[in-house]
């Protein structure tokens, strides 16, 4: 079995496991699907994955023009969640902070009620 290089993590690790992948994903497409989302596949097993299908490829942390295209969750994006945050992505607010504010300020015991 030869290996895949270092680096790729998740399922895939042999070139034979990434030739069942493939197969598998044509099956998909012969069955009718639409489109495809690729979690946190990294580029050596995306780009192949990618290339050998019909229909659109959508990713999500694959690294740039691996896929036609690329989503973000909204929660990675807005940092609702700064203890989970996923290595591909890069939250540009700090929601999860401005939340705790308001909460803490809510439940004050000197905040004036109506």
């Amino acid at each position: 079995m030869r290996r895949l290089p270092r680096g790729v993590r998740g399922l895939i690790h042999s070139y034979d496991d990434l030739a069942m992948e493939v197969a598998n994903a044509r099956k998909l497409v012969a069955a009718g699907v639409c489109s495809i989302v690729f979690e946190s596949v990294v580029g050596h097993t995306a780009k192949p994955l990618s290339q050998s299908l019909s229909i659109p490829i959508i990713g999500i942390g694959c690294g740039e023009g691996i896929c036609g295209r690329k989503i973000a969750a909204c929660a990675d994006l807005l940092g609702c969640c700064p203890w989970i945050v996923p290595p591909f992505a890069t939250p540009d607010l700090d929601v999860a902070s401005a939340t705790r504010t308001a909460v803490a300020r809510y439940v004050s015991p000197d905040r004036e009620t109506d």
